[in-house]
């Protein structure tokens, strides 16, 4: 069952006039009555080429260039990119008469001649068969290998047309009026080539030659890739588009085809292109009035992007739905006898029904059935037990022999009868009682059994019933006993029938009352006495424990002692006492805000000094010291492993004042040129100056960089009261604080 229904859906449009991409800009040249960079001022050098109107008819906002020797030479710094993106606007007064010639629109790298140390990346025009039209030539590292990437459609002179190319990795990619029109690639990530020399022009090559004869304007340099998104509003830059996407779409199954109406509105131009994505990877271009048909249910993002005759682009997303269509199957078992209600009917017979039902959105749904007829039982049996045993018959346990009837449930569940004839076979029983030593065993049944305890061997009788003989087993022990003794060198022991006054292993056997083994094994050991010397060293003024009490000078002790096995150990001690350096500082000192000081230490043949906060070395005996606030210095000294220290401390007081002037004249006279403050012990700062309209026109955080009266374009600012604010960290009394000064100040020419 299909239903198809128009329904309304919630969109998602991109306004045909976009927001021009600026993450990643490195140059940009409008050509407004200048070739300067509005992006990090790398201005062009105009070469002949004068200013003409652009694709609006505004005078002095392109290029013109007579293709005799006109171009301008870009500074190159920046432009040497892995990855980048190249956008201009390019009108063609004529065309190469050879089809073996190139004009060079713009290009950055090192002419080749002679294919020796050359390579660049350029957009170029041809006129020719081959590598026809618009196109980008760009050269890799490791060969003399390029991308050639060409429109392949004839230029039509005196047409403005938008290009953009991109380069990312090992892919090349070339844009015409925003639509994606060639791709080349690498089977490997490449790196551009731009020559041993390389440099960047507009309107030539390198070395001059193969000038291009026509308009430029709007060009624009970024440091990566731009997306087929991203580049749109390029190509609608300043363009009078009132365009509006739109489309409506129908509901339908899982199975059925979705149906797409166009809903776009154009007031200017008219529509010329139609490019659906339909958010199951699938796109179709050119058709207005589109059908597409989804390999599964769930929610689809379609996006529709319309281009008119004038190419203003616009694009729309709009979400929808493919509902499922369901089939299941179950299976079901019945009792031979029974019936149930399947594809409109009471069945009773094994088979396959099926029941056509819909789902809330009218969509398909279909339940199979599997019907199952099983049979229902009757059976008799014989069962032998043996005495003692019991078996479940009738509903409860049986012991005796006879004949019992079961009505049951067959694994299907339908009924079974079984009726069994019960038989009660006899079992048989017998004691034996054995003892052994240990270490010993006995075989009883098919086991050798060598610990106490009671065993049984279970045999059949005729009848399959059990006939149990049972052990009871006593193991008397035999004793072996491990025993470690030691003696120090020079004693004896009675082992083995005799004194023992080497290490070894001894074993002395006896008896146990019940005639089993007693085995006690001596592990003997023979324990060294000891005699040992040293050397110690200690500091004077130390002590150490030797000889039975605390030793200050220097001397030979002797300790006798006793080692960890408890033989005799005698330690001789041979103790040196060195003397400890005497470190003498210089006294305490105060010194004002941002002053220094000479520290002095002496009494030492090495020196240490923290912390290192202010300090002109660590190491010598008189650094200087220059600390911003208060600070206690420690000076250190070690002679023989032996150390002294003193203490210096600076005491910082006081601050300087700051100075904030309240007019300037950047006239380049030298004279009160530039806007800072002075004065003050300063440890940070950052400076902001504002219009009175609150646009920012400079910011540093460097003390002594200076306002020159310039906006951040370049331009100079002109006369009148501008606003600053300055956060300062400063230390004043010892003290580093931060604080905010906000004023104005008078700029005079």
């Amino acid at each position: 069952m299909k239903i198809i229904v128009t329904i309304l859906v919630v969109a998602f449009s991109i306004n045909a006039i976009a927001q021009i991409p600026t993450n990643g800009l490195v140059r940009q040249y409008t050509f407004s009555g200048n070739a300067n960079d509005n992006v990090n001022s790398q201005h062009g050098t105009i070469i002949g080429s004068t200013l003409t109107s652009d694709r609006f008819g505004n005078p002095n906002s392109a290029f013109y260039f007579d293709g005799v020797n006109d171009y301008i030479d870009l500074p190159l710094s920046g432009l040497l990119l892995n990855e980048y993106t190249y956008s201009l606007w390019v009108s063609a007064s004529s065309l190469p008469s050879s089809p073996s010639v190139s004009l060079f629109i713009f290009t950055i790298g090192t002419t080749r001649p002679g294919n020796a140390q050359g390579g660049d990346q350029a957009i170029i025009a041809n006129n020719s068969s081959i590598n026809n039209g618009w196109g980008l030539m760009g050269y890799y590292t490791g060969s003399n290998s390029a991308f050639f990437t060409f429109h392949g459609t004839t230029i039509v002179p005196l047409t403005w047309y938008h290009i953009t190319v991109t380069r990312s990795a090992n892919v090349q990619k070339l844009y015409i009026d925003c639509q994606l029109v060639s791709v080349d690639s690498s089977a490997t990530p490449v790196t551009p080539f731009y020559g041993n020399t390389p440099t960047a022009k507009i309107g030539t090559r390198q070395t001059n030659y193969n000038f291009f004869h026509g308009k430029i304007d709007d060009v624009r340099i970024y440091n990566r890739a731009l997306s087929a998104n991203e580049i749109l509003p390029l190509c609608n830059e300043g363009s009078p588009c009132n365009l509006s996407s739109n489309f409506s779409a129908t509901t339908a199954c899982l199975g059925d085809s979705t149906f797409f109406t166009d809903l776009s509105v154009d007031s200017i131009g008219n529509i010329v292109n139609w490019q659906w994505y339909f958010g199951d990877g699938d796109s179709l271009i050119g058709i207005q009035h589109p059908s597409h048909l989804y390999n599964g249910a769930g929610n689809y993002n379609v996006t529709l992007i319309i281009t008119n005759n004038i190419n203003c682009v616009d694009s729309i997303m709009i979400p929808i739905i493919v509902n499922p269509s369901y089939s299941s199957s179950q299976s079901v078992s019945i009792c031979q006898g029974d019936s149930i209600f399947l594809a409109g009917n009471f069945q009773n017979s094994s088979g396959q029904y099926t029941d056509s039902l819909s789902t809330t959105f009218g969509c398909d749904s279909l339940i199979i059935t599997n019907l199952v007829v099983n049979p229902t039982f009757n059976d008799s049996s014989t069962i032998s037990i043996c005495q003692g045993d019991s078996v479940f018959l009738n509903g409860s346990f049986q012991h005796n022999s006879g004949i019992f009837t079961d009505s049951l449930q067959s694994i299907t569940g339908c009924d079974s009868v079984v009726t069994t004839n019960l038989i009660v076979s006899p079992v048989f029983s017998s004691i034996q009682n054995f003892t052994i030593c240990q270490g010993d065993s006995i075989l009883f049944g098919s086991n050798f059994y060598n610990t106490s305890g009671t065993f049984s061997d279970s045999l059949q009788s005729i009848s399959g019933c059990d006939s149990v003989l049972t052990l009871n087993l006593t193991v008397n022990p035999s004793f072996q006993n491990i025993q470690t003794v030691s003696i120090c060198s020079g004693d004896s022991i009675f082992l083995a029938g005799s004194f023992q006054n080497s290490s070894g292993q001894y074993t002395d056997s006896l008896s146990t009352t019940f005639g089993c083994d007693s085995l006690i094994i001596t592990n003997l050991v023979v324990n060294p006495t000891f005699n040992d010397s040293s050397t110690i060293s200690i500091c004077q003024g130390d002590s150490v424990f030797l000889n039975g009490s605390f030793q200050y000078n220097s001397g030979i002790f002797v300790d006798s002692l006793q080692s960890i096995t408890g033989c005799d150990s005698v330690i001789s001690t041979n103790l040196i006492v060195n003397s400890s350096p005497s470190i003498i500082a210089s006294n305490d000192t105060t010194i004002e805000a941002c002053g220094s000081v000479q520290l002095n230490a002496n009494g030492g043949i090495s020196y240490l000094w923290s912390p290192l906060t202010g300090l002109s070395c660590t190491s010598c005996p008189n650094p200087i010291a220059s600390p911003i606030i208060t600070t206690s210095y420690v000076v250190s000294s070690t002679t023989n492993g032996c150390s002294d220290n003193d203490t210096v401390i600076v005491v910082v007081e006081g601050s300087l004042p700051l100075i904030i002037p309240n007019v300037f004249t950047p006239n380049q006279d030298g004279i009160n040129d530039g806007f800072n403050f002075s004065g003050g012990c300063l440890d940070a700062v950052n400076k902001k100056i504002y219009n009175r309209w609150g646009q920012l026109l400079f910011e540093s955080n460097q003390i002594a960089e200076e306002w020159n009266g310039r906006m951040t374009s370049g331009e100079e600012a002109p006369e009148g009261t501008y606003f600053y604010i300055f956060t300062i960290s400063l230390i004043e009394e010892g003290n580093e604080i931060t604080k905010i000064f906000k004023g104005t100040v008078t700029l005079l020419r």
